[in-house]
């Protein structure tokens, strides 16, 4: 599988087409892929044929099973499809500015603590990453250090500071 490496914009009018990700994340794809391909298919593959010989008067052990395979098969297709889409992200903005890739901490002002970050494309979620889509990711992409802002969440409004702003 190959992806597209190139700077990305600041703004995130164009980002939904593209599957915007680190090239931490890109490798950690690669990774699951090899994972589920050399060892848990053939693994459920294993459990498939051991549970054809047994006598069940119920298949449970077999449909258990089956219903792992698809899940391994569903999350292979995904995992290739996002590594086909996948644009990996270069941190853009020499300026100063928060921009995609870019690794980020903010103190909570509220809570008085920090939180560190690295601002990744919509498909980029999981620990350590927020996206440009989510209520913080959009509020502080173009942000300066020591700039302060509101972000309206689902917990309600929070304060918050940008104390560094480093490229990945």
């Amino acid at each position: 599988m190959s992806y597209e490496k190139r700077r990305v914009p600041k703004t995130t009018s164009k980002l939904q087409e593209s599957v915007y990700l680190t090239g931490y994340q890109i490798l950690r794809i690669k990774e699951r892929i090899k994972e589920i391909e050399e060892e848990k298919l053939p693994e459920v593959v294993s459990q498939y044929k051991q549970s054809e010989h047994g006598d069940w008067k119920e298949n449970s052990p077999k449909d258990a099973v089956t219903h792992q395979h698809d899940l391994l098969i569903s999350e292979l297709k995904e995992l290739q499809e996002k590594l086909k889409n996948a644009v990996e992200i270069e941190a853009s903005g020499s300026d100063g500015t928060v921009s995609l890739g870019y690794r980020v901490s903010l103190l909570d002002v509220e809570a008085n603590k920090s939180i560190e970050f690295v601002l990744v494309g919509e498909h980029g979620s999981g620990p350590g990453f927020v996206t440009n889509v989510s209520p913080v990711g959009k509020s502080v992409i173009g942000r300066v250090v020591g700039d302060e802002f509101e972000v309206q969440a689902p917990a309600g409004v929070r304060r918050f500071k940008v104390l560094s702003i480093h490229p990945t």
